[in-house]
């Protein structure tokens, strides 16, 4: 049996002692909260499910840097801030669309080769820089192949906490990829980390 969720005075204290505890307490306690509130918003699951992991994420790379006095406000304030750069994205994409299908032709952007020694140093630089629990779910799901579930019961942590942690790492990948490759690269990687991850062991 889990131990009772603290107050959210306690959990902000542990957030900003840098106890990674403290944001899966968030998550046990707010997750279907405020999946409720943005799929309310947006009408669709995975985009709903997105902006929540968003918004948690930022709780715990932000909390040092942002003073929550109210956790519950500042969260659900923030799943609504989210809401609103999702249509803006939306929004800015379809005008894209538009622009370039009114446009005769399109330059393609050219292709940056790297080899397959290249992709494994960048693979293994990127999980060993995750945090340990990241680290180690993130090698559970994508090179042991477990289920979400099956992690969450061998680690003793909620599901949604395994959640948080794969999504964290995958966000890992495409912040240093950042202007090198761009998303293309990012979905090679996710993909071919099964098969690289043990490979490229020391």
């Amino acid at each position: 049996m889990k131990p009772e969720i603290p107050n959210d005075e306690i959990i902000l204290q542990q957030l900003k002692e840098g106890d990674e505890s403290a944001l899966e307490m968030v998550y046990d306690k707010y997750w279907k909260k405020l999946f409720h509130l943005a799929l309310q918003k947006v009408k669709d699951k995975l985009v709903a499910e997105e902006i929540v992991q968003t918004v948690l994420i930022d709780v715990w790379e932000k909390r040092n840097s942002v003073e929550i006095n109210d956790l519950a406000k500042y969260l659900f304030s923030a799943i609504k801030y989210q809401v609103l750069s999702y249509y803006k994205t939306v929004l800015l994409h379809e005008k894209h669309h538009k622009i370039i299908a009114s446009q005769t032709s399109v330059q393609q952007p050219p292709q940056i080769p790297v080899s397959l020694e290249e992709l494994h140093g960048i693979i293994n630089n990127v999980i060993n820089s995750l945090p340990p629990k990241t680290r180690e779910v993130f090698l559970l799901s994508r090179e042991k192949k477990l289920s979400n579930k099956t992690i969450s019961a061998r680690l003793e942590i909620s599901e949604k906490s395994v959640e948080y942690h794969i999504t964290r790492s995958l966000r890992a990948f495409r912040m240093c990829l950042k202007g090198f490759m761009g998303l293309l690269l990012t979905v090679a990687i996710v993909v071919s980390c099964q098969l690289s991850a043990v490979s490229c062991q020391p």
